[in-house]
């Protein structure tokens, strides 16, 4: 039996909805993504689920960041600068003991001191079973979101990616969305959806198997399988993603913000 890999790369929320609402449905699949239950998805419909992308999913938002995301913003301080005081001709207060000295460089002056930003680039994957429980999904994305707050804080930047991977047999597909880029601050509002919905997995992951050409019939019954760890981190790697680390769910699910960190920060080194 030949055996089917099949990835691609979205690097925005609308290449990715563009290309689902574009392609044609594959004849082995039915409508899932559209007609499965709130109850299983998180949604009432297709259109709602497309809308919470799109605009941002505000009480997502909220729940992530009640989940340890608000209470990290206040105990970190962001700071990719700092302030360095030094003698100087000119400044904004006297250095005594140069001026009775008769030192040029009398007064005291402050400048502001670029650091270099070193960039991670990383990749989260809640890829989950159906019958993983909602909250812990968004908890486990808190948790990912903390860490970065953490670890840009530093002066560390981070382009971070929501993955997507699905077996069945030996087949292996999936799909990167850059949801962060390295230049901007976390937008919680617009990445919550992506990085935490159940809906995104169980409609626009559905719904990206039904219209990608060669997807094997296999995947049509029940969508896939969630790989291990490990073999997820090698798909997106042999597929050309140049990620200093892949986690997933099952990775985050039982650790801490702290270990979370230590998990991303390594594996850079």
């Amino acid at each position: 039996m030949k055996t089917t890999e099949i990835y691609k790369r979205y690097d925005s929320l609308k290449a990715l909805n563009d290309y689902l609402n574009n392609g044609t449905q594959q004849p082995a699949f039915n409508n899932d993504s559209h007609t499965n239950s709130e109850r299983f998805t998180g949604t009432s419909s297709y259109d709602e689920a497309e809308e919470r992308m799109m605009k941002g999913d505000s009480d997502l938002q909220k729940k992530i960041e009640e989940a340890g995301v608000a209470q990290t913003r206040i105990k970190i301080q962001k700071q990719v600068q700092r302030r360095q005081t030094y003698s100087s001709v000119v400044g904004a207060m006297p250095n005594v003991p140069a001026y009775i000295s008769g030192a040029p460089n009398s007064m005291i002056a402050q400048r502001l001191v670029k650091t270099k930003k070193k960039v991670l680039n990383i990749g989260y994957s809640m890829t989950a079973c159906g019958g993983v429980n909602k909250d812990n999904i968004i908890k486990a994305s808190a948790k990912i979101v903390a860490a970065i707050l953490n670890i840009e804080a530093t002066g560390v930047r981070v382009n971070l990616y929501s993955l997507f991977c699905s077996k069945e047999g030996k087949n292996l597909i999936g799909l990167s969305l850059k949801i962060k880029d390295a230049s901007r601050k976390i937008d919680t509002l617009r990445m919550s959806y992506p990085l935490a919905h159940s809906s995104f997995l169980r409609r626009q992951c559905f719904r990206w198997e039904e219209v990608t050409e060669n997807v094997p019939e296999c995947y049509s019954g029940c969508y896939g399988h969630v790989p291990e760890s490990r073999e997820q981190s090698d798909f997106f790697k042999r597929n050309g993603m140049k990620l200093d680390k892949v986690l997933t769910f099952a990775d985050v699910e039982y650790k801490s913000v702290d270990d979370v960190i230590k998990m991303m920060t390594e594996a850079a080194k």
